[in-house]
């Protein structure tokens, strides 16, 4: 079963079982999260501006986009300077 369906299934039981104050203190938690509030990003004019102003760098050259591999080496590196660091 995929996990995201099963994580589901898992919620929608616990909430069923749930009384009106617990429902609202799950409610007040999910709000405290930001995931309520979150939304669709596309209908934040802000959010939108940020991700043209982001696009237009990139297309003119003024940012650089990294590869997953760029990133995995990066962290690999980091990683063997951590653990040099411990073991010297």
């Amino acid at each position: 079963m995929n996990m995201a369906i099963s994580l589901d299934k898992k919620l929608e039981t616990a909430i069923g079982s749930l009384n009106n104050k617990q429902k609202r203190a799950v409610l007040n938690f999910i709000d405290e999260l930001g995931v309520a509030a979150a939304g669709n990003h596309w209908d934040d004019p802000e959010f939108v501006a940020e991700m043209d102003r982001r696009y237009e760098e990139y297309k003119s050259g003024k940012a650089k986009l990294t590869s997953i591999e760029e990133i995995e080496e990066m962290a690999r590196q980091i990683g063997r300077q951590i653990h040099l660091r411990k073991a010297g």
